[in-house]
């Protein structure tokens, strides 16, 4: 509601995400927020499984496919979808995180470990 009201007045919207939100609500969200989202930034973290499981420590099963199917059905219908993975971050190979981020559509953000911004 909120975020329609900002784009009905001509500012523009951001979502930070870990990219979860279509299997925690067990459907597919991306349509809705691509109605009133313009950006969003999602955080891969982690170039497989097991090192997502590592630095994410999910409590849904299946999370790391599902960011993945996020992230490719959000570059799909959101013009603006960036996905970021931390340099410096124990075992997180940020080549292949970005490579991944590419073959899904969106463009990708690297961070640095303990720089914030």
């Amino acid at each position: 509601e909120i975020a329609h009201w900002v784009k009905q007045h001509g500012g523009k919207t951001r979502i930070n995400t870990d990219g979860l939100g279509n299997l925690f609500h067990k459907r597919d969200i991306v349509p809705e927020l691509a109605e009133c989202i313009d950006a969003l930034s999602i955080s891969l973290n982690a170039q497989n499984e097991t090192v997502y499981k590592q630095h994410c420590l999910p409590a849904l099963p299946g999370s790391y496919e599902a960011v993945q199917a996020f992230i490719k059905r959000a570059a799909a219908l959101i013009p603006d979808v960036q996905v970021s993975a931390i340099n410096g971050l124990e075992g997180v190979d940020v080549v292949e995180c970005r490579e991944m981020s590419e073959r899904l559509g969106a463009e990708f953000k690297q961070r640095e470990l303990d720089v914030v911004g």
